[in-house]
């Protein structure tokens, strides 16, 4: 297995290219789409990867509610995403 090389990159430089990321013409399109890259962005600079899943992202980043039900997961499609 091939180990990647790490980059020793600030917070502050992170949050920085995170901002321009985000400012770009394809995340001006979608206010989720930014939402989303936003939260697990900063849940990496935080040292919190770990804490990313399904649960979160809809709940936290996306602000739907969660019930157990299949009937109303928050899963989204593509589609939604890019609204």
């Amino acid at each position: 297995m091939t180990t990647l090389p790490t980059l020793d990159i600030s917070p502050d430089e992170k949050r920085c290219v995170t901002e321009r990321v985000l400012r770009s013409q394809t995340f001006s399109r979608s206010d989720q789409l930014r939402r989303f890259l936003q939260y697990i962005c900063e849940k990496d600079i935080e040292g919190k990867a770990d804490e990313i899943n399904e649960y979160s992202i809809a709940v936290e980043a996306l602000g739907r509610q969660w019930c157990l039900s299949r009937m109303c997961t928050p899963s989204l499609s593509a589609a939604e995403m890019w609204s």
